[in-house]
Protein backbone atom coordinates (compact mmCIF):
# COMPACT_ATOMS: atom_id res chain seq x y z
CA UNK A 1 0.00 0.00 0.00
CA UNK A 2 2.63 2.42 1.16
CA UNK A 3 4.56 1.58 -2.45
CA UNK A 4 1.60 2.28 -4.15
CA UNK A 5 1.03 5.41 -2.87
CA UNK A 6 4.52 6.33 -3.14
CA UNK A 7 4.61 5.32 -6.74
CA UNK A 8 1.20 7.40 -7.45
CA UNK A 9 2.60 10.86 -5.77
CA UNK A 10 6.19 9.90 -7.50
CA UNK A 11 4.44 10.20 -10.92
CA UNK A 12 2.33 12.80 -10.31
CA UNK A 13 5.48 15.00 -9.75
CA UNK A 14 6.87 13.85 -12.39
CA UNK A 15 4.55 15.00 -15.08
CA UNK A 16 3.81 17.90 -13.01
CA UNK A 17 7.54 18.83 -13.62
CA UNK A 18 7.18 17.89 -17.51
CA UNK A 19 3.97 19.91 -18.07
CA UNK A 20 5.78 22.97 -16.32
CA UNK A 21 9.15 22.75 -18.46
CA UNK A 22 6.84 22.52 -21.80
CA UNK A 23 4.91 25.53 -20.50
CA UNK A 24 8.13 27.58 -19.76
CA UNK A 25 9.35 26.51 -23.18
CA UNK A 26 6.38 27.65 -24.83
CA UNK A 27 6.50 31.48 -22.94
CA UNK A 28 10.10 31.46 -24.02
CA UNK A 29 9.40 30.74 -27.84
CA UNK A 30 6.97 33.62 -27.51
CA UNK A 31 9.52 35.73 -25.46
CA UNK A 32 11.81 35.52 -28.25
CA UNK A 33 9.98 37.67 -30.69
CA UNK A 34 11.18 41.03 -30.82
CA UNK A 35 8.69 44.09 -29.84
CA UNK A 36 6.87 45.38 -32.69
CA UNK A 37 8.58 48.76 -31.87
CA UNK A 38 12.08 47.34 -31.94
CA UNK A 39 11.53 45.24 -35.47
CA UNK A 40 10.30 48.69 -36.72
CA UNK A 41 13.72 50.16 -35.31
CA UNK A 42 15.61 47.30 -37.32
CA UNK A 43 13.95 47.86 -41.02
CA UNK A 44 14.94 51.25 -40.20
CA UNK A 45 18.80 50.74 -38.86
CA UNK A 46 19.46 47.47 -40.22
CA UNK A 47 17.10 46.95 -43.55
CA UNK A 48 14.27 44.75 -44.11
CA UNK A 49 15.56 41.46 -44.57
CA UNK A 50 18.04 42.18 -41.15
CA UNK A 51 14.05 42.49 -39.44
CA UNK A 52 12.44 39.25 -40.97
CA UNK A 53 15.72 37.02 -39.79
CA UNK A 54 15.19 38.25 -36.64
CA UNK A 55 11.41 36.59 -36.76
CA UNK A 56 12.76 33.73 -39.24
CA UNK A 57 10.63 30.30 -38.01
CA UNK A 58 7.86 32.23 -35.52
CA UNK A 59 4.36 31.35 -37.38
CA UNK A 60 1.48 33.56 -37.29
CA UNK A 61 0.11 32.55 -33.71
CA UNK A 62 3.23 32.88 -32.18
CA UNK A 63 3.69 36.89 -33.78
CA UNK A 64 0.22 37.64 -32.61
CA UNK A 65 0.51 36.01 -28.88
CA UNK A 66 3.31 38.00 -28.68
CA UNK A 67 2.16 41.82 -30.13
CA UNK A 68 -1.48 41.03 -29.65
CA UNK A 69 -4.27 40.92 -32.57
CA UNK A 70 -3.02 43.09 -35.82
CA UNK A 71 -5.15 45.99 -36.57
CA UNK A 72 -5.61 44.70 -40.26
CA UNK A 73 -5.55 41.34 -41.92
CA UNK A 74 -5.26 42.45 -45.90
CA UNK A 75 -7.19 41.01 -48.10
CA UNK A 76 -5.86 38.94 -50.82
CA UNK A 77 -2.58 38.72 -49.55
CA UNK A 78 -0.89 36.30 -46.18
CA UNK A 79 -0.12 39.91 -44.16
CA UNK A 80 -1.49 40.80 -40.79
CA UNK A 81 -0.91 44.60 -40.47
CA UNK A 82 -0.16 46.45 -37.09
CA UNK A 83 -0.45 50.23 -36.13
CA UNK A 84 2.49 51.45 -34.79
CA UNK A 85 1.49 55.29 -34.95
CA UNK A 86 -0.69 57.46 -36.37
CA UNK A 87 0.86 57.25 -39.49
CA UNK A 88 2.90 54.40 -39.50
CA UNK A 89 2.12 50.78 -39.97
CA UNK A 90 4.11 47.37 -39.69
CA UNK A 91 3.37 45.04 -42.24
CA UNK A 92 4.20 41.14 -41.67
CA UNK A 93 3.37 38.71 -44.52
CA UNK A 94 3.85 35.47 -44.06
CA UNK A 95 4.42 32.19 -45.70
CA UNK A 96 1.48 30.67 -46.30
CA UNK A 97 3.01 27.42 -47.85
CA UNK A 98 5.38 26.84 -44.66
CA UNK A 99 3.20 26.73 -41.47
CA UNK A 100 2.41 30.20 -42.06
CA UNK A 101 6.04 31.41 -41.05
CA UNK A 102 7.01 34.79 -41.19
CA UNK A 103 8.70 35.51 -44.41
CA UNK A 104 8.90 39.37 -44.98
CA UNK A 105 8.66 42.90 -42.92
CA UNK A 106 7.96 46.20 -44.03
CA UNK A 107 7.19 49.40 -42.42
CA UNK A 108 4.20 51.22 -44.38
CA UNK A 109 2.20 54.56 -44.42
CA UNK A 110 -1.18 54.44 -43.61
CA UNK A 111 -3.47 55.39 -46.66
CA UNK A 112 -1.12 55.12 -48.99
Amino acid sequence: MKRRIITTVTVCVFLALVLAVRLSDREKNDNSIPSKETVAAYILEKGEQYAAEQLRGQDRNSVRRSWGDPDAMPSGIWADVWDLDADTTLLVFYDAENKDTVERVVLGQKGG
